[in-house]
């Protein structure tokens, strides 16, 4: 019971992560904004735009399938 009242026992607590997510999240907003803006990205890369996902891609290319089969 006396060991709670000991402070060197206990470790201090770090922000660092909270501020690094905040500052990845802040650095991967500006270079999507720069990529959509510039083109960077080919359109066919549904995965590391915003609104597109694997599965819009996946129907992209179905339809690209049936188109060239008509």
């Amino acid at each position: 019971m006396a060991e709670k009242k000991i402070s060197s026992l206990y470790r201090l607590v770090s922000l660092t992560s909270v501020v690094c997510k905040q500052m990845e999240h802040i650095i991967a907003g500006y270079l999507r904004e720069v990529s959509e803006m510039s083109g960077w990205l080919y359109k066919g890369q549904h995965d590391f735009r915003p609104g597109y996902s694997c599965e819009s891609q996946l129907v992209m290319v179905c339809q690209d399938i049936a188109d060239s089969l008509d």
